[in-house]
């Protein structure tokens, strides 16, 4: 009788490495659900099911024409290459949070200014967050203190310096991350950046062609010097 020849080749090493490739698929999975799990368990800590009702301050006309005027000059100035600065109060920020751009998304509902000191911009503020399960919300109520900034790239930008919870501490991981993708200067300015009509380009124009600002006092100075080159 004649014998078939026997290979020399052996599964055994394939399903060994097949495996341990699911072994690895399981256990980053696992790790995966905890850490997400953990994440929203400490998100949950200082974030609460209702939000607070965050009232739009009352803004006349006249006020608004006037802080109109202002940001007016300062595109004027930009577009004439000329010298140009503004100032700012805690009141005029919120009545260019009270301006259509801002009110038609309802930007004023979920943050006001409470005043300009320390360096600082102080915000109330009630943003809704992603919940768990999917499809619920949370709310992150407390006082967001933030500054402006000029970036080389984008120009005029909004960064958080802190978020301060009553009663609670905000997660050192949630303010790293919320830091780090400018999620306040996402809501705020980086509409702005991405206007594709005619109006909003012409801002986005100017934010970025302004040179310098500061907190000073209870004001923010916004300048434009045409021959100052940005950081």
């Amino acid at each position: 009788m004649r014998k078939e020849p026997v290979s020399g080749f052996s599964p055994t090493p394939g399903c060994i490495i097949i495996i341990c490739g699911l072994l690895m698929v399981v256990g980053f999975l696992i790790w995966a659900g905890f850490t997400f799990v953990r994440q929203n368990r400490a998100i949950d800590e200082f974030t609460e099911k209702t939000p607070v009702e965050i009232v739009p301050p009352s803004v006349d006309a006249a006020a608004k024409e006037a802080v109109i005027a202002k940001l007016v000059s300062i595109a004027v100035a930009v577009n004439a290459k000329t010298e140009g600065e503004i100032s700012l109060t805690a009141d005029e920020l919120n009545t260019v949070l009270a301006l259509d751009r801002f009110a038609d998304k309802k930007v004023n509902t979920v943050i006001r200014v409470l005043k300009i000191a320390d360096g600082a911009i102080h915000c109330q503020i009630s943003f809704p967050l992603n919940g768990f399960p999917p499809g619920t919300l949370r709310y992150l109520n407390g006082t967001l203190l933030c500054h402006p900034e000029i970036k080389k790239d984008t120009g005029l930008v909004i960064l958080t310096d802190d978020i301060q919870v009553p009663g609670k501490v905000v997660a050192e991981g949630f303010l790293s991350r919320y830091r780090q993708e400018a999620y306040l200067d996402q809501m705020v300015v980086g509409p702005f950046r991405d206007d594709e009509d005619e109006q909003g380009k012409e801002i986005a124009t100017v934010l970025k062609a302004i040179t310098d600002v500061e907190i000073k006092g209870d004001q923010v100075i916004i300048r434009y010097v045409p021959t100052q080159q940005k950081k």
